[in-house]
């Protein structure tokens, strides 16, 4: 429901019959939506050159006398085909009630007065079917009262459009949750917010370079590859714990200043890089590379799509089963803000976490240096020992403390002695009486 979000156009014609051969559009009705509210109207009635018949006036309550000094085909077409603007291009849809009717009659009349050009539309009775059960029947009036949605101008042009405008954004919104709901039954995972405002990168950058996105949408598989697709996938990107990256061709002229790495073997191997950035801003240099795969991508999409019928609907189905996300123009704007937002945050974050660290540096220097200078000072207040406090002189006594003998160190007794220095010290302070059957004394006591 991409086009629903950003731009659509609802219309209704009031015909002379239903042939939109042999038959003329009298009456023509539409209205611009954008984010889902109506912006620009067009209304006119038509003077076809042909009359009216009674059965079709009794309709829609045009008569004769009223086409009488209505424009005529050619200026009414030339003001139509301006209101219309890129949606004969295919860039916005078109959405009409029981479209088929009255796509007829447009698409005949233009061919008829030499215009040209590729129109999608959606046909809001097909989708109001698909979407609500048990209504007695999908005529306009019975889905609008299914919303509440009132008609004051029943089967004339532009309270047709107006109300069919409004059920395409009620029926919208239907689709969305019932998507929603598929989603998480299927276990889709849903964008993360930086995934979002990616995506709203590519998106816009797509549009600012002419693209439309009638087939666009950006997916999620379960592995975390959020893919940009035109039917078919022609970007890929993920967000890691270090940051996100963009999958691009090995081939593409990369600016040196990327920061790339190789790929794995599911993302291409050698034939791709992965191309990381902080912020889709980063993203700039690609926009070349970037609008390049998405219109050879869309070449080969309209290629398919285009051949009949049966490739339109499969299509359909294969991007309804994608169960895809586009973004409306406001939508855009507030996640490209967003992305702003969040960067300038991290930056301020990373900052201040760079603040931090060098305060806790700065302190646990501070604490180091404290440490040095108690150390020092310490040192400095110590007396000085003595040389000779190592060479302690003993004696070796009897246990009438007779000296037998004087040693000039411990060391000295215990080599001479045959004792450990260890029990020859705890002697002479008064541990133990003995150590190798005598009595030690030191001689400086």
């Amino acid at each position: 429901m991409a086009s629903v979000k950003s731009k659509f156009i609802a219309f209704d014609v009031e015909t002379t019959g239903l042939s939109e051969y042999a038959d003329r559009i009298v009456e023509i009705g539409a209205i611009c939506f954008e984010d889902r509210k109506p912006m620009r109207s067009f209304s006119t009635l038509v003077n076809p050159g042909v009359r009216i018949s009674v059965e079709a006036s009794r309709i829609n309550h045009i008569s004769n006398e009223m086409l009488g000094n209505a424009p005529s085909e050619n200026q009414a077409y030339e003001q139509f085909v301006e209101f219309l603007g890129d949606a004969l291009a295919g860039n916005s849809i078109l959405c009409a009630h029981n479209a088929r009717f009255d796509m007829g009659f447009l698409k005949n009349t233009l061919e008829r007065l030499g215009y040209s050009g590729t129109i999608n539309y959606v046909d809001t009775l097909s989708l109001s079917r698909r979407l609500i059960s048990d209504l007695p029947n999908y005529k306009q009036p019975t889905v609008a009262q299914y919303f509440n949605i009132q008609n004051n101008a029943e089967h004339r042009a532009y309270g047709d459009a107006e109300v069919c405008g409004m059920m395409f954004c009620k029926l919208a919104s239907l689709g969305e949750q019932r998507l929603a709901l598929n989603r998480e039954e299927r276990g889709i995972p849903n964008l993360t917010d930086v995934e979002k405002e990616i995506g709203a990168w590519i998106q816009k950058t797509i549009v600012d370079n002419g693209g439309d996105l009638s087939w666009f949408a950006l997916t999620k598989s379960k592995s975390g590859y959020v893919s940009a697709r035109y039917l078919y996938s022609f970007l890929r990107f993920k967000v890691l714990r270090k940051g996100p990256f963009l999958i691009v061709k090995d081939s593409a002229n990369l600016p040196q200043e990327l920061v790339t790495a190789s790929c794995t073997a599911s993302e291409g191997g050698d034939a791709f890089v992965r191309v990381f950035f902080k912020t889709p801003s980063d993203l700039s240099p690609l926009s070349d590379c970037i609008v390049s795969e998405y219109r050879d991508c869309r070449l080969e999409a309209l290629e398919y799509i285009e051949e009949n019928s049966r490739h339109r609907r499969k299509a359909r189905l294969t991007m309804e089963s994608y169960a895809g996300v586009t973004f409306s123009d406001a939508e855009v704007e507030d996640l490209l803000q967003s992305a702003i937002e969040r960067h300038r945050k991290e930056l301020e974050d990373e900052r201040a976490e760079q603040r931090e660290a060098e305060k806790k540096a700065r302190r646990r220097e501070a604490r180091e240096r404290r440490k040095r200078e108690a150390i020092n000072g310490a040192a400095e207040s110590k007396p000085a020992r003595n040389n000779e406090g190592h060479k302690r002189p003993i004696a070796m006594m009897d246990d009438d403390e007779n000296e037998i003998s004087r040693f000039e160190s411990v060391s000295a007794a215990a080599k001479e002695v045959g004792v450990s220095t260890k029990s020859i010290r705890d002697a002479a302070k008064g541990i133990q009486q003995h150590a190798g059957g005598y009595r030690w004394k030191y001689l400086d006591e």
